[in-house]
């Protein structure tokens, strides 16, 4: 039997989590403002770290609305802690920019039309940067639950103005 009492545990393990998470959003901001002074090249490493903050950034504990039937985990297991993503590009993070640049780059530089796959888009943020990058690729995105790609519209909504504008230009 635990001395502190269950609300005071509960608001303890909440502000655990809550503390480092408010840290990188004020890093993130940060860094979103440098990268816009800077405005780096299309298809840059650091291009790709300032659109995945445009397109929505880092988000976590994401509730899983649809499961497959083959996910091995527990109920617990799975409803516990959420999901997470638009932590790929940044170093705060995951820091792949840097490897996708490295091999989307000569696709950039040819600037020929690409078919290209995300799987596990969570709320669409790499789908839209692949959008703006490849303006006249075909992008297709697959996830299991597209209820979270709805909910970050507001950020995702003008990619697809702007590549009408983009393909027009081209065309």
């Amino acid at each position: 039997m635990s001395i502190i009492p269950k609300k005071i545990r509960e608001f303890l393990v909440k502000i655990r989590f809550l503390i480092p998470f408010l840290i990188l959003k004020f890093i993130s901001i940060f860094e979103l403002i440098t990268l816009k002074i800077l405005k780096p090249p299309i298809g840059t490493a650091n291009w790709l770290v300032l659109k995945e903050l445009e397109y929505g950034g880092y988000v976590t504990n994401i509730p899983r609305n649809i499961v497959s039937n083959k996910n091995s985990r527990t109920k617990e297991q799975i409803l516990w802690g959420g999901m997470k993503g638009g932590d790929r590009m940044s170093r705060l993070h995951h820091g792949c920019a840097k490897i996708y640049t490295k091999y989307l780059q000569p696709f950039v530089q040819r600037q020929k039309s690409v078919v290209l796959v995300e799987i596990g888009v969570l709320r669409g943020t790499r789908v839209a940067i692949w959008s703006e990058l490849f303006p006249s690729g075909r992008i297709i995105g697959l996830d299991i639950d597209l209820n979270h790609i709805k909910q970050n519209m507001d950020n995702l909504k003008w990619i697809i103005l702007k590549r009408k504008e983009l393909l027009q230009t081209i065309t």
